[in-house]
């Protein structure tokens, strides 16, 4: 099924994040998850903003208020509901891995 899944008011996404990275980046998209750096360290619910950040904004190009972390908000795995068709999202997350870090 893969790590997007269609919602009725988007889709999800299954994240396998890794904070405190040099560069915030899309390492690949597997049949699991979504592997995903951000700078920021995970203290005081700073990785899971960046997170959210990236996505939105770098990734999707979608308002902060399109994301949203709806499990995982103390662990590396997580889920994040997007106000977007799954076929999009899926297709962003793809070719920001394919193109690399920034």
């Amino acid at each position: 099924m893969g790590p997007v899944r269609p919602t009725p008011d988007g889709c999800t996404v299954q994240v396998r994040l890794q904070p405190g990275a040099k560069r915030s980046a899309i390492l690949r998209v597997d049949d699991e998850a979504v592997r995903i750096h951000v700078t920021a360290r995970p203290i005081e619910g700073a990785a899971n903003e960046a997170l959210l950040r990236f996505l939105a904004r770098d990734v999707l190009g979608l308002s902060l208020a399109s994301v949203t972390l709806i499990r995982g908000q103390t662990h590396r795995d997580k889920v994040v509901a997007v106000r977007a068709s799954a076929d999009t999202v899926l297709a962003a997350l793809t070719r920001q891995a394919a193109d690399g870090p920034a």
